[in-house]
């Protein structure tokens, strides 16, 4: 189940990310890229990025900054790894920032239910940090059930971890796998990681 707010809006704006590279990559036009726009990652650039099922783990993550900074995948696999360590951690940072909130709500709840596990509810409404566009009005929270063997059914039929990660979410909250491919990675990250405590026998 999903809410929409109550009045239509604008689409929310794509954000952006400069990252400046320490060491700028020449481009096919002879000319030298010294910084990247990053957009805030969506589920949707993940499974682009692993659409080449056979890809080594660094082809797919060049595929990513190239899908992610809007450059040639030729171009994101000149840049040195310094600086590719530093892009993965700075990307990683975008996906993690809604979680960090999330576990001082958990031991809140924690700490008022005298010790009963909020984890272990089995539905979880999420606020999205970032409005999901719709042809209406955004959507800004989602609820999500905790996952029964029909959402294992469902999530076998896609090969790849982000594929698999979409339908999960797709089918435990009623929601169409298009829709939940647009949301910011920093809201699927919280999803997945209140999955992955049922999934996981209680591991988060």
């Amino acid at each position: 189940m999903a809410k929409k707010s109550d009045a239509a809006a604008s689409p929310p704006a794509v954000i952006k990310h400069v990252f400046d590279l320490a060491v700028a990559v020449p481009m096919a036009d002879g000319s030298l890229l010294k910084s990247l726009e990053i957009e805030e990652p969506e589920l949707r650039h993940r499974i682009a990025a692993q659409r080449e099922r056979r890809a080594t783990e660094s082809e797919t993550f060049a595929r990513y900054v190239a899908i992610l900074a809007g450059i040639p995948e030729e171009a994101a696999q000149k840049i040195k790894h310094r600086d590719a360590r530093k892009i993965k951690a700075f990307v990683d940072d975008l996906k993690g920032r809604g979680v960090g909130a999330d576990l001082e709500a958990e031991r809140a709840a924690l700490e008022a239910s005298g010790g009963v596990p909020p984890m272990l509810a089995s539905s979880r409404t999420f606020t999205l940090l970032v409005p999901v566009a719709t042809d209406g009005a955004p959507l800004t929270e989602i609820t999500v059930e905790e996952p029964d063997i029909a959402a294992g059914i469902a999530v076998e039929k896609f090969k790849t971890e982000a594929e698999q990660s979409a339908a999960l979410i797709a089918t435990c909250s009623g929601q169409v796998i298009p829709l939940i491919s647009r949301m910011k990675e920093c809201d699927v990250l919280r999803i997945e990681r209140w999955l992955n405590f049922f999934l996981n026998d209680g591991e988060a």
